[in-house]
């Protein structure tokens, strides 16, 4: 895994993401649903897309 770090444009103080995730999900079958993922993803916590 790698993890980069993203950074405010200019003085903008930076929102603390230290309690966020993020997982990319990709190359899904055409298949797949939003709501497909929702319901896998769900017992890990909250969701945002």
């Amino acid at each position: 895994m790698k993890v980069n770090w993203a950074s405010s444009p200019g003085n903008t103080p930076k929102q603390d993401t230290s309690k966020h995730y993020h997982i990319f999900v990709g190359d899904l079958s055409p298949e797949i649903e939003t709501q497909q993922l929702r319901e896998a993803f769900a017992p890990f916590g909250e969701i945002s897309f």
